[in-house]
């Protein structure tokens, strides 16, 4: 399977890679300092020392996977840039990143799981470490594919063959679904997490300016001699405060700030490249389904013209195919099959039959409306448990059945297989349990 990838969101990935990398480090630091912090006593005691080696280990081993990771996504990123000749937009992508997250994700994770109970086992608590935290749920989302992207590359489908056809609207409906698991659908559309992005540059981009100038005016001789007034003793043991320590106070802000705005802005843009998958994603499952019900369609108003048959109840009506389709899917069944029932039953609803039954049910019931009748055989066929035309012909027309008097069971298979294949099917031992 190909896999569409944004350079953009390697960087991301990367980028809080990073991060995770320092959060790591920071937090084996930290371990170090609250250990030594204690008492020998305490320390003796709750036998924290072993633990809190075994911690840092874990923390520093973390690490240096996730420094790996962030470099290596970053060539990655370059790569496909180059490859491409643009700035921004979709690339194709194989699998090896996403089986190598797929692996790697699931051990970094479940390694960092470790280290928080190890960490907080030993320690009673004293330490959080809610960024690295998060960094476990970014990796275990990845783990999956959809950080990086998901399979929307719209495919031939004029040359596929029936079953790939729905093989491959099965696999659609199951990424779309996944996507929207993701998406907060209540929270923010598509439109707002644009709106969003945007805002968040301006504010971005106006704190990096901001930060510009104290740092500009931080570095300046005469700030770096002029006290503040009135006059109070520096934290970091100098008589008096000076103006560039205000500057430098004002520096560290933005920073902060921009870090939170950064990581914001990460996460926003996530939920649009998700948004513009999953967009991806039902353009290729509406047109897929659109061709399958034409190619079926297609099929069916072919037969009818060639045979001469009046008045058919089934046309190729697209609204009627879809009905074929949605049913037939929803019950594991493929809708060719359906049809091919209703052509060797009643020549599509042509033949004199009761109402809304042209697959010759029970063998005289009515029903209100085509669509519940193929549902009553599609859920008849989905409980016989079984896949071939054979074997469900076995169950639907069995041979000597008492409501069969004239024998026509006997060509019940026969007749069905040769209609299924006439409408284009392949395989008569697959139509069912798909």
């Amino acid at each position: 399977m190909r896999i569409l990838v944004n350079p953009d969101q390697l960087r991301q990935v990367a980028q809080q890679l990073h991060r995770t990398n320092s959060d790591l480090r920071g937090a084996s630091s930290n371990i170090g300092r609250i250990v030594g912090g204690m008492s020998l006593e305490i320390r003796a005691r709750t036998n924290v020392d072993e633990r809190a080696v075994a911690a840092r280990r874990q923390a520093e081993a973390l690490a240096e996977q996730a420094e790996s990771l962030a470099r290596y996504l970053e060539e990655r990123a370059e790569a496909f840039q180059r490859a491409d000749g643009q700035d921004l937009g979709i690339r194709a992508f194989g699998g090896g990143l996403v089986g190598l997250f797929g692996r790697t994700g699931a051990v970094f994770g479940g390694a960092l799981g470790t280290l928080f109970s190890t960490v907080l086992s030993g320690l009673g608590g004293l330490l959080t470490l809610t960024p690295v935290n998060g960094m476990t749920q970014l990796l275990a989302r990845t783990s999956d594919g959809s950080v990086l992207g998901v399979s929307t590359e719209a495919k031939d489908y004029a040359s596929m063959p029936w079953r790939e056809k729905l093989d491959e609207l099965e696999r659609l409906e199951q990424e779309i679904e996944a996507l929207k698991k993701h998406l907060p659908l209540r929270v923010m559309l598509a439109e707002d997490v644009r709106t969003r992005i945007v805002d968040l540059d301006k504010q971005i981009a106006d704190l990096e300016a901001k930060q510009e100038e104290s740092e500009k005016r931080a570095g300046q001789w005469w700030n770096k001699m002029l006290p503040t007034w009135p006059l109070r003793r520096d934290g970091d043991g100098a008589p008096w405060r000076v103006q560039s320590d205000n500057y430098e106070d004002e520096v560290a802000n933005y920073q902060d700030d921009l870090k939170q705005l950064i990581q914001e802005r990460e996460e926003v843009v996530l939920i649009y490249n998700d948004w513009e998958s999953l967009e991806r994603l039902q353009q290729n499952y509406d047109a897929l389904n659109a061709h399958c019900v034409q190619e079926l369609g297609n099929a069916v108003n072919a037969s009818i013209a060639r045979y001469k048959y009046a008045d058919p109840a089934i046309t190729g009506d697209s609204k009627i195919i879809q009905e074929f389709m949605d049913v037939g899917r929803d019950h594991n069944i493929d809708p060719m099959f359906l049809v091919a029932i209703a052509a060797s039953e009643t020549h599509f609803g042509a033949n004199p039959h009761p109402q809304n039954n042209p697959f010759g049910l029970g063998p005289r019931n009515t029903y209100d409306t085509l669509a519940e009748a193929i549902d009553h055989a599609s859920r008849s066929i989905d409980r016989y448990g079984v896949s071939s035309i054979a074997e469900i012909g076995a169950k639907w027309a069995p041979v000597g059945a008492s409501n069969d008097p004239t024998g026509l069971n006997n060509n019940w298979v026969k007749n069905v297989t040769w209609w299924y294949g006439q409408l284009g099917g392949i395989d008569p031992t697959h139509v069912a349990q798909l």
